[in-house]
């Protein structure tokens, strides 16, 4: 049934489910179903070019009965992984309906039960010192852009000796980029033992340039030296120094637990990008972006990770740290224990 009006034409209608509908509210809700749609199928071909199976859905609130299941879940998108739902099988149970804000991403699996170690680094990496000690050589060879080489060999040769050794000693000659141009979001794999990034992104990177390189070879890192981020004393570490700073606001303020938060965020807001590590940790320790924070993973992430994704991701923030001298400082404020746990961790991977 069509309402109309002499001057307008038609303004609503009643669908075949018996809903009313304003012509304007309609077309809004096709336009960005459509969009969404079309949005989700890039996506989808994107991934599967790659080889990649598994996805995420957005975790969000409020939101209504046929969606509520599915946030936070991961799917597979072809049936080839088992274990998962499908994306057709979400699809079929109402999620992505008309006018759905949903929407997922690239789940990035952490498996502990692969063990793939970095391969073996050939002997014509290295050159020979005068007193016969053998010294990596070009540890960037291979890269594919000479800009970012000197990027990546500038903070590198910045870093201390600890530093250095631990890059040589996992992270194989030209690192373990298999494509320069993703553009969802840079990841280790390590099912595949490599990393996606955007090479482009990360010379323009307002983290710091080079930043998702380090970041990602100290997921590829950790992966290759057993998951010492697993290591429960490292874990807590990082929980009690986030908990301490917080009891430290709470007494000087006498603020409620919300309010400290907000003001621990705008304090890391106001001191800028090169937070950004201290921002997400203190995300992960409380499972959720602290407000006022420009970075961080989303709720659900840390949700599904559980404590181990706090130490996956703090492990990787400190290894990019390691070759970033000017954000150690913020470490040994905001999480003094866990860094020197760290550090610890470090020497005896060495």
């Amino acid at each position: 049934m069509q309402k109309v009006s002499a001057s307008q034409g038609i303004t609503a209608f009643i669908d075949k489910s018996g809903r009313s509908w304003n012509m304007a509210t309609y077309c809004e809700m096709l336009t960005r179903t459509s969009t969404m749609q079309v949005f989700h199928q890039a996506k989808v071909n994107e991934y599967l070019a790659h080889g990649e199976d598994l996805v995420v859905v957005t975790y969000h609130t409020p939101t209504c009965k046929k969606c509520a299941p599915w946030g936070g879940k991961i799917l597979s998108l072809t049936g080839e992984t088992k274990g998962y739902p499908t994306m057709e099988e979400a699809k079929a149970s109402g999620l992505f309906h008309p006018n759905c804000r949903h929407t997922y991403s690239l789940w990035i699996e952490f498996d502990d039960e692969t063990n793939n170690r970095p391969e073996q680094i050939p002997a014509e990496a290295f050159t020979c010192a005068e007193n016969g000690a053998k010294i990596k050589k070009q540890p960037f060879s291979g890269v594919p852009s000479q800009a970012y080489i000197d990027i990546l060999q500038s903070r590198y040769d910045n870093a201390d000796g600890t530093a250095r050794s631990l890059y040589d000693k996992y992270v194989p000659v030209g690192g373990a980029v298999s494509n320069y141009e993703w553009e969802d979001g840079a990841y280790y794999s390590p099912l595949k033992n490599t990393i996606n990034l955007n090479l482009v992104g990360d010379l323009n990177n307002e983290r710091g340039k080079g930043t998702t390189w380090y970041h990602e070879h100290g997921h590829y890192i950790d992966k290759a030296a057993g998951l010492p981020s697993h290591r429960q004393d490292y874990i807590d570490a990082l929980k009690k120094d986030v908990k301490d700073y917080e009891i430290a606001v709470k007494k000087q303020t006498k603020l409620k637990i919300e309010d400290v938060r907000h003001n621990i965020g705008l304090e890391l807001y106001n001191i800028g990008d090169i937070t950004h590590s201290i921002q997400d940790i203190f995300g992960g320790a409380i499972k959720k972006r602290y407000n006022n924070f420009n970075y961080g993973h989303r709720a659900g992430y840390w949700q599904e990770k559980g404590d181990k994704g706090v130490g996956l991701e703090a492990f990787a923030h400190m290894t990019e740290a390691l070759f970033a001298p000017e954000k150690q400082k913020y470490f040994e404020k905001y999480l003094p224990t866990a860094w020197a746990k760290y550090l610890d961790i470090v020497k005896e991977l060495l």
